[in-house]
């Protein structure tokens, strides 16, 4: 499977094996690649990495284990310390942009190059005596106690086994000592660098315990602000519960506030226009809160607030709001368009909206069709059908950068910028494959609201799209069925 054509199976094997390792609640071990044969040049040294990116963030965001296998010299640094028993800590380590990700080496031995020097010899009882042998293990490990806040563990190679593997079998003299040996001489505990802290988890808003806020803070919300529904909620044809129910609002979608709010009984109410669970737009009234307290409208998250910048210079007309469309995409497990669509014409320079790292940089033409993901140190972002690109894979990218221009490749009715974020902690099984809108983030100046949303005129410009386009769905975001989860409804009736 360690193979380029092979790398795209084994990394969506890898993601349903960590998927059904969630649902149980153990963690898994995947992928298994060997890191002990020579490497790739140095501009291409996470060239097969970098096809198993979505797995292995997968695996830093739910704290699995990536295993590899690692053979190579008893001498730390002969013949090449960046070729043969290092590769992992000195070429993959340090490159990868997951700095969290565990590692476990599960074959570890350092049999090969002693066979350099021995012609047709095979396993070290054939070239060395348990001693040494037992001296050269000690000697790797307390060099390698120095990862430790990396890779958990390494299982020598091999205890037990018989034909055609047991000239390699440390059963006997060499096991007996190394646990003597660490039993009288402990490793030392050197301090490794710091590792990134991880994020503090955010609730889940399907989980979301009734908070009582006082009535007064309801008008920290402004006219024509941007929140997000808290919970699985209600839209009324009027203030008050005897409204009629004209739709449901699904957690995390955002809600546009259209006019200033009303009280009735003892909650306050907002005329709002949004994205219903149907994927259809809606103007009516909801509640700031429940009878009981639950919130049900809120600010987003603070996480990225002020942070992000403008993916492209100048103003565009959203074409498509996240969460639009269900039918078109209920098919393909979605709840709805998992990302937002700027009417943007082709050729405009796209930039990226924070630093990070360019995880994939490829072609999809059955769905994204030319496109880039960046990984944050908060998440991820995603840019899709662009006409070209303007970085590499692996490339560091500042905040602002220019990594592509706008197209209409993939699968496209015209020229737009699909943009989508995951921020961490995110789940790749809530129905939106992990992705958050990023319209509540994105700066103000950068995208005009359609008119039948902002409740205001819109201007000379003219819309990318007919108004009667047929939404298609982005494919490359829905080749995996997706469990759909549905939050349950405020029980008191807002």
């Amino acid at each position: 499977m360690q193979h380029w054509d092979s790398l795209p199976l084994l990394n969506e094997f890898a993601l349903e094996r960590m998927r059904l390792a969630d649902t149980q609640g153990y963690k898994a071990a995947i992928l298994g690649f060997s890191v002990g044969n020579p490497d790739l040049p140095e501009d291409d040294r996470l060239a097969l990495w970098r096809r198993v990116y979505e797995a292995l963030s997968h695996a830093e965001q739910r704290e699995h284990v990536v295993v590899v296998h690692q053979y190579g010299s008893p001498s730390l640094w002969e013949p090449d310390p960046n070729w043969y028993i290092h590769r992992l800590e000195h070429q993959v380590l340090p490159r990868l942009p997951f700095s969290r990700i565990k590692f476990a080496c599960t074959e570890f031995g350092i049999d090969n190059l002693i066979n350099r020097y021995h012609s047709g010899a095979s396993g070290w009882q054939n070239t060395t005596n348990g001693a040494k042998y037992t001296q050269d293990l000690i000697d790797i490990g307390c060099y390698l106690e120095r990862y430790k806040h990396r890779v958990i563990g390494y299982a020598v190679f091999t205890l037990g086994h018989n034909a055609p593997w047991g000239s390699y079998d440390i059963n006997g003299e060499v096991a007996d000592g190394l646990a003597n040996y660490y039993q009288q001489h402990p490793q030392p505990q050197l301090q490794p660098a710091a590792p990134v802290p991880t994020p503090v988890p955010v609730p889940s808003t399907s989980a979301v315990q009734p908070q009582p806020i006082p009535l007064q803070a309801a008008f920290d919300f402004r006219k024509r602000e941007i929140v997000q529904a808290a919970i699985r909620s209600r839209v009324r044809s009027q203030p008050g519960l005897d409204g009629e129910v004209l739709g449901l609002l699904e957690p995390g979608l955002p809600v546009y506030i259209v006019d200033e709010p009303q009280k009735s009984g003892e909650l306050i109410w907002w005329k709002v226009r949004a994205v219903k669970s149907d994927g259809a737009r809606v103007l009516g009234w909801t509640a700031q809160q429940d009878p009981a307290g639950t919130i049900l409208l809120r600010r987003p998250s603070s996480a990225l607030a002020n942070r992000l910048q403008a993916p492209f210079d100048g103003s565009y007309l959203i074409t498509q709001f996240f969460g639009e469309n269900q039918e078109s995409y209920l098919r393909f497990g979605l709840r709805g368009h998992n990302g937002l669509d700027l009417g943007i014409v082709e050729g405009i320079p796209i930039k990226a909206v924070d630093a990070g790292w360019a995880f994939q940089v490829e072609n999809d033409p059955r769905g994204y069709g030319q496109f880039v993901k960046l990984r944050h140190a908060w998440g991820e972002s995603l840019y899709a059908h662009l006409s070209r690109f303007a970085i590499q894979e692996g490339q560091q990218i500042a905040p602002g950068q220019i990594i592509g221009y706008s197209g209409n490749t993939g699968n496209s009715t015209g020229p737009h910028l699909h943009l989508a974020l995951r921020v961490d902690p995110y789940d790749l099984n809530d129905g939106w494959k992990g992705y958050c809108d990023p319209l509540p983030w994105l700066p103000g100046h950068c995208y005009r609201l359609p008119a039948e949303v902002a409740d205001q005129p819109e201007t000379a410009r003219a819309q990318p799209f007919p108004a009667e386009r047929q939404w298609v769905p982005d494919l490359a975001e829905t080749e995996v069925p997706i469990r759909t989860l549905a939050p349950a409804l405020s029980e008191n009736g807002a």
